[in-house]
C-alpha cells in the first residue's frame, strides 16, 4: 500500500530553510587558568563572530562588576582590564544586540586568589 502523505512530508522538508545559526559572544582572559593575586591585573578580551565574519568589538557592551553586584565599570569594545584589592570575584558580562534585536550575553568570572 502506497502512502498518500509520504510526498507531503517531503515537499515541507524540502520548502523550510535551515535556521541561520545565532551570533556567538565569547570572553577569555590574558591566562587559560584566569587565577590572578591581588592588585594584578586582569585583561579580558570579548570576540563577536556571526558565521565566519567578525563582528565590530565597538557594538558590544560590557559591565565589570565585583561578584557581579557591585559595577566597577562599564563600556563598549575592548579589552577589557580590572583588579582586586581583596580576594573575590570579577565578573565580566558583555551584550550584543543584533540587526534583529536579540541580545546575546556572554559572562565570565574571574577568580582572584
Amino acid at each position: 500500500m502506497i502512502s498518500r502523505t509520504a510526498p507531503l512530508f517531503l515537499l515541507l522538508a524540502l520548502t523550510i530553510p535551515p535556521l541561520a545559526a545565532a551570533p556567538v559572544v565569547t570572553i577569555t582572559t590574558d591566562r587559560p587558568d584566569a587565577l590572578y593575586a591581588e592588585n594584578e591585573t586582569v585583561t579580558f578580551t570579548i570576540k563577536a563572530q556571526d558565521g565566519a565574519a567578525a563582528l565590530d568589538p565597538s557594538t558590544i557592551a560590557w559591565t565589570l562588576s565585583l561578584d557581579g553586584y557591585e559595577t566597577l565599570s562599564s563600556g563598549k569594545g575592548g579589552p577589557v582590564t580590572g583588579s582586586l584589592d581583596r580576594p573575590g570575584f570579577l565578573l565580566l558580562t558583555a551584550n550584543y544586540a543584533g540587526a534583529d534585536g536579540k541580545v546575546i550575553t556572554a559572562l565570565l568570572k574571574h577568580v582572584g586568589k
